[in-house]
């Protein structure tokens, strides 16, 4: 099932977002639980940040974050993911399918000229890019990290 994130799901989403850093490029990069708390806490009513959970068995699983953004040389606005995650226990379900369509659909509702999904932490990415592109998502170029 998939449904908006309400004030009790919030510890949990804490707890797969810091999973999830932890796994990735972003892992050496300090979590502040209480930055991303105020911010979850700050946009239950938001309609322009969305956030949508996975639940199975009555468990929060995994959870999709996204905002709308404006081009810096345009009025026009596009939905732009922060971040997305599945429990590594629930990834062979159908959940994730569900998570971006919710979030696709949300965005069209919105009028955006574009939607973005991305794959920032660099994990599977030939898996995430087959899972991208059967939404119709095309690939249009890369993200290049140096550490200052």
């Amino acid at each position: 099932m998939i449904r908006r994130y309400e004030q009790q799901d919030i510890q949990v989403l804490l707890d797969l977002i810091e999973q999830h850093l932890s796994t990735s490029s972003m892992k050496d990069i300090r979590f502040s639980r209480t930055k991303m708390s105020d911010l979850l806490h700050g946009n239950l009513r938001n309609l322009t940040f969305f956030v949508n959970v996975a639940v199975k068995d009555g468990q929060v699983v995994g959870g999709f974050c996204a905002s709308l953004s404006a081009y810096i040389f345009s009025h026009e606005v596009m939905a732009v993911d922060n971040i997305f995650y599945i429990h590594p226990d629930h990834r062979d379900t159908q959940l994730a399918t569900e998570l971006v369509e919710s979030y696709i659909e949300w965005a069209k509702n919105r009028k955006v000229r574009q939607i973005r999904l991305m794959n920032v932490t660099g994990l599977r990415p030939e898996t995430f890019e087959k899972f991208a592109q059967k939404f119709g998502f095309r690939y249009v170029g890369s993200v290049h990290l140096m550490e200052a």
